[in-house]
């Protein structure tokens, strides 16, 4: 099964190959490389505009000159293939619907949704608990300092700040699953957020709070760690929160209030 965040990962592939062969199209000599032959005699001929009159320069086959234009004609045709998937991938993002139990209750009539919900026969993965039971699940939490975590919230988790405790406590208080500090392999890369979230319509979320926007150390590693996320297209617009303690340690839970009604309930 594919699912939303591979597709938005193979569109970064694509758009960063395209800017790549933008860049090398632009270093490249104007015009084109024509190849003719007359009484028997092939030859190269370099076309190319220069104050607006049209120029021809004879070649020859496997010069730098003749290579270069041949590479040139293949990247224009690589850039016209690379646009023409990105407009069909993006059209795609628009109306893929992620097949699980969300949308498929959402698709039932009103009259069999109740039936849905409620029968022992249905497959766990559309029994509509499934995002529970991925929230309940073991999964590989981060073992750094243990020690640090000191707060434990109404239910037993321990986590690093009591500004993660409140963001963690109002998750539960919104009915909104989630995971802290799980250990995410992407390829060559690991990330922690300091939350991962599985909404409604099983899109993942992740929350990083910044509890410590005062220390340039501390800052340095946030930044870092963004990067990381948006080489990975994980982003503020689309499916990464980020929330900052004030610069006296306090935490305004109206803004964290705000990114879950805005962005994760449905």
């Amino acid at each position: 099964m594919i699912f939303y965040h591979e597709l938005r990962e193979i569109r970064t592939k694509l758009e960063k190959r395209r800017e790549l062969v933008r860049i090398a199209l632009a270093g490249c000599p104007p015009g084109y490389l024509l190849k003719t032959k007359s009484a028997g005699r092939v030859e190269f001929i370099h076309i190319y505009y220069e104050n607006g009159m049209r120029r021809k320069k004879r070649v020859k086959e496997g010069s730098p000159e003749a290579n270069l234009l041949i590479k040139k004609k293949c990247m224009e045709i690589e850039a016209g293939i690379l646009d023409n998937n990105l407009i069909l991938l993006e059209n795609l993002l628009k109306g893929f619907i992620p097949a699980g139990g969300g949308s498929i209750m959402a698709g039932l009539p009103d009259n069999l949704r109740e039936y849905f919900s409620l029968s022992a026969d249905m497959p766990a993965v559309y029994s509509g608990k499934e995002i529970e039971q991925w929230a309940a699940a073991d999964y590989e939490q981060s073992d750094f300092m243990p020690e640090a975590k000191t707060h434990t919230t109404s239910w037993g988790l321990m986590v690093r700040s009591k500004s993660e405790l409140l963001i963690a406590e109002k998750y539960r208080e919104k009915g909104i699953p989630f995971r802290y500090e799980q250990v995410i392999h992407f390829g060559k890369n690991i990330i922690v957020p300091d939350f991962t979230i599985m909404r409604t319509d099983w899109k993942l979320f992740y929350h990083e709070h910044c509890g410590m926007p005062g220390d340039e150390k501390y800052m340095r590693n946030h930044k870092r760690k963004l990067e990381v996320y948006e080489s990975l297209s994980i982003v503020p617009w689309d499916n990464l929160i980020i929330t900052y303690d004030s610069k006296d340690g306090n935490l305004d839970l109206r803004i964290i209030e705000s990114e879950i009604n805005n962005k994760l309930l449905i």
